[in-house]
């Protein structure tokens, strides 16, 4: 159905479910509604945001994990470049 431009939306809806002619009965106006499968998809508009900011927590945690479990195999490594005289701003540079 098809609205007048400017006509309210309402008003129209209400004209059509008076009593039709003096029969007394009510007409049944049904409103469209999209379809399922649309509304389901509007409910899940966010979740590639969702599992983007996941994958991006993953793989920040995965670095974090690879730094950490690397300087720790690598601590007599360390050990010996701070003997030979490397301060601690080197050996961070040497870790990074």
């Amino acid at each position: 159905m098809r609205y007048a431009p400017g006509a309210d939306r309402a008003v129209a809806l209400r004209s059509l479910q008076r009593p039709a002619g003096g029969a007394g009965a009510e007409q049944d106006v049904q409103v469209p509604w999209p379809p399922t499968d649309v509304q389901n998809l509007g409910r899940v508009g966010s979740l590639p945001d969702v599992l983007a900011g996941l994958l991006a927590l993953l793989a920040a945690s995965a670095l974090a994990h690879l730094l950490v479990t690397s300087i720790r195999q690598r601590r007599r490594d360390l050990a010996v470049l701070k003997t030979l005289g490397f301060v601690r701003s080197q050996v961070s540079a040497a870790v990074a």
